[in-house]
């Protein structure tokens, strides 16, 4: 910003680097700023243990969290000026918060997680359910692309986002004024569909005090959504890696004297 030239100076006759326009001397004013990030939402979890007599022992558990406002203090609306005086995006909930960005992540509307235990004999079977809600993403990337691709008889990409052609309003500051203006500009979008993740575990404890476990991870090979604005990968990293994985391990304990 301009506003901060003033704190930077510069040996601009060369006197002292021989280099006209060496930079001096910085001047770091330390404060804080008038906004902030607010957010608001719950999060709710229930815990269930069941003993039987012949069938073993079961225990769930399910841990939701709920976020319904994400963005400024004092929540104001998309297009309003926030406290650091710059115009708000609103609510980010659902959406990226930074495409193309190393630091934007989704911020989920909900996450949810339900875990099942199964204890019988010598025997645990243990599954998980993994829930995330629908988030979208900007889409200017891909249908630059897509049309550019069109323009040359390839149109299989043209409807790659499921709003190829929405237009919305984009708020910027009047030249020269703190008047907030609006102006209709094409801002094509993409919504990324739920995603659910399943994951199943069982294990035996043998005799001589040893324990075998194996497992998959994303049973039903579910991949993450493709994403053309996700920063250096094609999908976004909140979601999980492409592909089922297997696993087994083998866990021995070597004191047999207890």
């Amino acid at each position: 910003m301009t506003s901060y030239c003033s704190l930077i100076t510069r040996d601009l006759a060369g006197t002292q680097f021989a280099n006209p326009g060496e930079v001096t001397n910085i001047f770091g004013l330390n404060q804080n700023f008038v906004g902030g990030l607010e957010v608001e939402g719950f999060d709710f979890a229930l815990n269930y243990k069941l003993k039987t007599d012949h069938y073993g022992d079961f225990r769930f558990n399910w841990a939701n969290a709920y976020i319904s406002y994400y963005g400024d203090i004092n929540k104001p609306k998309r297009g309003q000026v926030n406290g650091d005086g710059q115009i708000s995006s609103g609510n980010g909930v659902g959406k990226e918060s930074t495409a193309g960005s190393s630091t934007g992540a989704p911020i989920f509307r909900l996450r949810s997680t339900l875990n099942a235990q199964w204890n019988i004999s010598d025997f645990t079977f243990a599954g998980t359910v993994e829930y995330y809600s629908k988030i979208a993403e900007t889409c200017n990337t891909a249908t630059s692309t897509a049309n550019s691709l069109a323009a040359r008889g390839i149109t299989n990409f043209i409807n790659y986002c499921t709003e190829p052609r929405r237009v919305t309003d984009v708020y910027s500051y009047k030249s020269g004024t703190n008047i907030v203006v609006a102006a209709p500009l094409a801002q094509p979008r993409n919504t990324f569909g739920t995603r659910t993740y399943v994951d199943i575990q069982g294990s035996w404890r043998s005799p001589w005090k040893g324990v075998i476990t194996a497992g998959i991870r994303n049973l039903f090979d579910k991949n993450p959504p493709f994403s053309s604005d996700a920063f250096a990968n094609s999908f976004d990293a909140q979601y999980r890696i492409p592909g089922r994985f297997f696993y087994a391990s083998y866990q021995q304990n070597f004191d047999l004297f207890k």
